[in-house]
């Protein structure tokens, strides 16, 4: 599951996240990483709680960035997260 996110991730070069998102920006991020939501069923999320939604996308990213499936970069108040080169 975490390598399909990785795959996704690469495909759309990299995903943005910022404490100023508003909930719109979490949805395109699902749009162009779909797999992120099979993790986000399994943490049991409520699909109708847009702040949880997004505050259970950020902690799969750093997750995975932990694991380093990913990576992670910060530009001012942007956090940049993309797949690593083997993809």
């Amino acid at each position: 599951m975490f390598q399909a996110i990785a795959k996704e991730l690469a495909g759309v070069k990299q995903v943005e996240l910022s404490d100023t998102m508003g909930v719109s920006g979490f949805s395109k991020v699902l749009k162009g990483v779909p797999s992120i939501f099979d993790l986000v069923q399994i943490l049991e999320i409520k699909n109708n709680d847009p702040f949880e939604m997004a505050a259970a996308i950020e902690f799969i990213f750093e997750g995975l960035v932990s694991l380093k499936i990913i990576s992670k970069r910060r530009v001012g108040a942007v956090h940049q997260f993309k797949a690593l080169d083997k993809y």
